[in-house]
């Protein structure tokens, strides 16, 4: 994707629009660094906004506390794939260490 912006700013503008035009994919080539550079930057926004906006009732609190339960399992299980051997979820070592001795015969 920031190639696609690199190839925009390599542009030569020939008139008004095309330079607001040029401009606006730098801004937005900018925003897309910023929230990619946060991993959890994007999911602050739309849950801020989920409860600065949503009535205050059991059914929206219950959602969002459903959202937020998912949403942190989900980084929870990609930082365990990290460290497979380790950590709280971990798989067994002995069919790589079987696979090692038989390769070492």
């Amino acid at each position: 994707m920031l190639l696609l912006y690199d190839r925009i700013q390599a542009l030569s503008p020939k008139n008004d629009a095309q330079r607001s035009l040029q401009a606006l994919a730098s801004m937005y080539r900018s925003r897309n660094i910023a929230i990619a550079g946060r991993p959890g930057f994007l999911a602050r926004i739309v849950f801020t906004g989920f409860g600065l906006f949503a009535p205050t009732n059991g059914t929206v609190m219950a959602t969002l506390f459903l959202c937020a339960i998912s949403v942190s399992g989900a980084i929870f299980l990609i930082l365990e794939m990290y460290t497979p051997y380790e950590g709280l979820i971990q798989i067994s070592s002995d069919p790589l260490r079987a696979a090692l001795a038989h390769l070492g015969q």
